[in-house]
């Protein structure tokens, strides 16, 4: 029952000013059906051209809600896609900048020991800062997808109801990104390693359809497999 009331009300026009003005014109017509004769039939008519304005624009209120809302939802939905697109895309881009530092192996690794290879500290990393910046503009691209999604979401929920589960999984995404954006620029290699774990954590979370692509042992040529 909830539901259906809270689907019934769902305008963008704040619910208060339909209901002063059906008060106001409900007074209106109650004043008309006291008086006698002339006199009330002024404040009749304002009555029920204020009702009939306010039903009318609460209906097509109504209506560009709900074409806004389906909209939203598609916008949003194509969005989750393109998130998860670029959350995979993530395991490519950390072979290949992995395999600029260390050369091209035929080897299969976890995601997690392809991380470890690319942000060890035992090497010379600092010849490979080029390839660890343009692995972290992965990184950067899926911040900025989740962010617009969580904007996009929380239009189409109508801000408060926004699923809890969706927005704490993207926020967590966004914050995570975040961080290992902040310790690739201060140079804080061994930290990205554990936040980029914990990433891949909340990833499979959100989209439990990537579990087995981050979870088992691959190389480059496995990814192309997945596509």
């Amino acid at each position: 029952m909830k539901l259906k009331l809270k689907n019934l009300f769902d305008v963008s026009t704040p619910m208060g000013i339909y209901i002063v003005i059906f008060v106001i014109s409900a007074v209106f017509i109650v004043i008309g059906n006291l008086a006698d004769g002339y006199e009330g039939d002024i404040p009749k008519n304002v009555g029920y051209s204020l009702l009939a304005t306010v039903i009318s624009s609460f209906i097509i209120d109504k209506a560009n809600t709900k074409k806004q809302r389906d909209n939203d939802k598609l916008i949003a939905e194509r969005l989750l896609s393109e998130l998860s697109d670029e959350c995979e895309d993530i395991l490519s881009e950390v072979v290949l900048a992995t395999q600029e530092c260390i050369g091209i192996s035929e080897d299969k690794f976890s995601y997690e020991e392809w991380v470890k290879l690319l942000f060890n500290t035992d090497t010379e990393i600092e010849k490979h800062i080029s390839e660890i910046n343009y692995f972290t503009q992965t990184i950067t691209t899926v911040r900025q997808t989740a962010q617009k999604t969580i904007d996009v979401c929380k239009h189409y929920y109508n801000n408060s109801a926004i699923n809890n589960e969706l927005e704490k999984n993207l926020k967590r995404i966004c914050s995570l990104c975040q961080s290992i954006e902040a310790r690739v620029k201060s140079k804080h290699y061994e930290r990205c390693i554990n936040l980029l774990n914990m990433l891949r954590d909340t990833i499979i979370k959100q989209f439990p359809n990537l579990s087995n692509e981050f979870l088992i042992k691959y190389n480059h040529d496995d990814l192309s497999a997945w596509e």
